[in-house]
């Protein structure tokens, strides 16, 4: 289920209050909007093999470090997603 994590492993806030969990062992980065407690996956969510890093930089991309494929993606803001660093 997508609110049951199983090794988050690091955590990110944007400036308006969205929440990014990455979850390991379900190899997924997760999202909660403001005040939610429902998660939806971004996109591609799961994709994803044992995300163990985030970070936002001072435009809310998201930066996602994916150890089991040795990559690091970019999740802009449009919700478009790159590999940055391989």
């Amino acid at each position: 289920a997508l609110n049951q994590l199983h090794c988050p492993t690091d955590i990110a806030l944007t400036s308006t209050q969205t929440l990014y969990v990455t979850d390991y062992y379900n190899n997924r980065t997760l999202q909660f909007s403001n005040g939610s407690n429902m998660a939806v996956n971004i996109p591609g969510g799961s994709t994803y093999h044992e995300a163990t890093a985030l970070f936002l930089d001072v435009n809310n991309n998201l930066y996602i470090g994916d150890s089991g494929h040795n990559l690091i993606k970019k999740l802009s803001t449009a919700n478009i997603i790159s590999t940055v660093a391989a």
